[in-house]
């Protein structure tokens, strides 16, 4: 069983990075997983700012800090604990991005107000929220991360006034200060809402272009797989065809062959007559009946070509070459045809295991000898001395 960790459903991470990793999405698919991404991102940091209330009271104990209570500490961990707890709720259970990033954005928030409220110094954090909540490349979250940004930067500010209008000869009252302060941080949101809005509009004008462009390559790719499928497919049969045999006969010279490597020869026995007699659509329907049966025995161990008119080849990585045999001859003794009423397959093998001196050539001169003495039975057997019809 997978063990899930603070930060996100292992299941749905996985999810995500296969999503990633195979560059095949639309936008609005990108936006998804991404912005789950970032809700992981975030609550891992959650989980880490909890170390902020030990940390200051270290400092506290260091001296460093001198507004700062114990019990302050305490607070600040467990409103992060509690926050955290909750962000991990809503994300791991698919909860929506929203909510997942006000939490995290009041948990951030109320954060600062602590800290400011024990007259550690911090300025610039502020802004620093608001600029995290564009990884979502959303407006909407962008827009409600300022104005929970600024609410709450206004109630520290206020809570902080009597204490720093106190030490400024510059403020006659808590409420000069409180003005004075807010309306520095007032034009600097302004600023940095301008800022933010287009670097929103930039980032998600790119990525809506490399997703667009991912896509069209994407495109590009399964057109050029169809048709690499296409000139390696025969088109009567829908087998493989001879430049796909090839293909393949050249990738196992590359390494020692198995055991259980079979090469299968076959030929359609009374193609001939079947094309003079009774037309070329009861050829075809025999090539057809041909490929059905071999396919049917060749598919859980192997893969069958057409590499000719009336040849088939086969290669096995499985099972015993003998059974096989036998459910090639089983399979086309019960075949019926519209125009064509009995299909027989004359059929050579050569294993591996038996002739283990031989190279691929070897294997299929053998097997190709084998079929044409079961075809020169066939024949004769039928009182027609040709070697092949």
């Amino acid at each position: 069983m997978k063990k899930t960790l603070p930060g996100g459903h292992t299941g749905r991470r996985q999810s995500d990075d296969m999503l990633f990793q195979s560059g095949v999405m639309d936008y609005e698919t990108f936006l998804a997983a991404n912005q789950r991404r970032v809700n992981r991102i975030l609550n891992k940091f959650l989980w880490f700012a909890i170390l902020i209330g030990p940390l200051l009271m270290v400092a506290l104990r260091a001296g460093i800090f001198h507004s700062v209570s114990y019990s302050m500490c305490i607070i600040v961990s467990l409103l992060v604990l509690a926050l955290s707890c909750a962000h991990y709720a809503v994300v791991s259970r698919g909860g929506t991005t929203l909510r997942a990033a006000v939490i995290a954005f009041l948990a951030m928030d109320s954060l600062l107000i602590l800290m400011n409220s024990a007259h550690i110094g911090i300025y610039i954090t502020w802004f620093v929220v608001p600029l995290v909540s564009l990884m979502f490349c959303d407006f909407r979250i962008f827009g409600i991360a300022v104005v929970l940004n600024y609410c709450m930067m206004t109630l520290s500010v206020w809570l902080v006034s009597p204490y720093y209008a106190s030490l400024r000869v510059d403020f006659d009252s808590a409420f000069q200060y409180f003005a004075g302060r807010m309306g520095g941080f007032t034009i600097e949101t302004a600023i940095m809402v301008v800022a933010g809005y287009g670097l929103c509009r930039i980032s998600t004008s790119h990525y809506r272009e490399l997703i667009r462009t991912i896509q069209d390559i994407d495109e590009q790719k399964k057109k050029e797989k169809q048709l690499i499928q296409i000139s390696m497919t025969d088109e009567l049969t829908r087998l493989n065809n001879r430049r796909s045999y090839d293909a393949d006969m050249e990738s196992y010279k590359e390494g020692a062959l198995d055991d259980s490597f079979v090469i299968f020869s076959v030929d359609v026995n009374g193609l001939k007559e079947a094309n003079d007699t009774r037309g070329h659509v009861a050829g075809d329907e025999l090539l057809s009946g041909a490929a059905q049966c071999l396919l049917t025995v060749f598919e859980p161990v192997g893969k069958v070509y057409r590499t000719g008119g009336d040849e088939f080849m086969a290669i096995a990585t499985g099972g015993d070459p003998k059974d096989i045999l036998e459910q090639i001859n089983r399979t086309s003794a019960a075949w019926r045809g519209q125009y064509v009423k009995r299909l027989s397959l004359s059929v050579g093998y050569a294993a591996h295991r038996d002739h283990p001196e031989m190279d691929l050539h070897g294997l299929e001169i053998l097997a190709d000898q084998m079929m044409y003495r079961e075809k020169k039975r066939y024949y004769s057997q039928a009182g027609n001395d040709r070697r092949r019809q």
